[in-house]
């Protein structure tokens, strides 16, 4: 039997917003700053789509599992999403 993943780390669609993020982390690591600003009604998953881009930034940038220093993903705190990781969950590097 297959484990079934998380329902909080399924990620669908919004390939396009994805993209527009990447290309604007892209430009600001070539010496270009930006901003970007997500604007929409709640629950639309504004929150998921930047949790969604911090993994793949995590793991392509960083390192993935404990070869980074950061957590692959962002998780959970209560009944809230985090959208920021915490340093007490990073992996010192070298371990």
């Amino acid at each position: 039997m297959t484990e079934r993943p998380n329902w909080q780390q399924l990620f669908v669609g919004r390939e396009d917003e994805l993209a527009l993020l990447e290309a604007g982390w892209d430009a600001a690591r070539c010496g270009d700053p930006q901003r970007m600003v997500l604007l929409a009604p709640p629950g639309v998953g504004k929150t998921r789509l930047v949790q969604e881009f911090y993994q793949r930034l995590s793991v392509s940038h960083d390192g993935a599992g404990t070869d980074g220093y950061w957590p692959d993903r962002l998780g959970n705190e209560r009944d809230r999403i985090s959208l920021a990781a915490l340093p007490k969950n990073a992996t010192p590097r070298g371990r």
